[in-house]
């Protein structure tokens, strides 16, 4: 009975962690006027929060500037970002652990 508890116990243990963990991935849409710290301008609404994913594709290929400290995951231009150029301000920055942008 002890053995069953515990195991019942350290699964749901490692669901919340990883739940708890996960990054929200969120994509530019620049609905609206193009600065990084605009809700409208990701899908979801909201600009990313730290530790989250950032993606950079044919949804929008407007140009986005970042207003403010960001730091996210992982931010990715994909190919299809065509056109599309990301401006850091001279008071913002940009941290990631991961940055891909891919050819195209």
């Amino acid at each position: 009975m002890i053995r069953r508890v515990t195991t019942i116990l350290m699964l749901g243990l490692t669901l919340f962690a990883g739940s708890a963990l996960a990054a929200d991935l969120h994509t530019w849409s620049a609905i609206a006027n193009g600065v990084w710290s605009n809700a409208i301008n990701w899908t979801p609404p909201g600009p990313p929060a730290s530790g989250d994913s950032v993606l950079f594709d044919a949804t929008s290929i407007k140009n986005c500037l970042i207003d403010g400290a960001v730091d996210p995951s992982v931010v990715t231009l994909a190919a299809g970002y065509l056109g599309g150029k990301v401006y850091v301000n001279l008071a913002a920055s940009l941290t990631c652990t991961e940055f891909t942008m891919a050819g195209g």
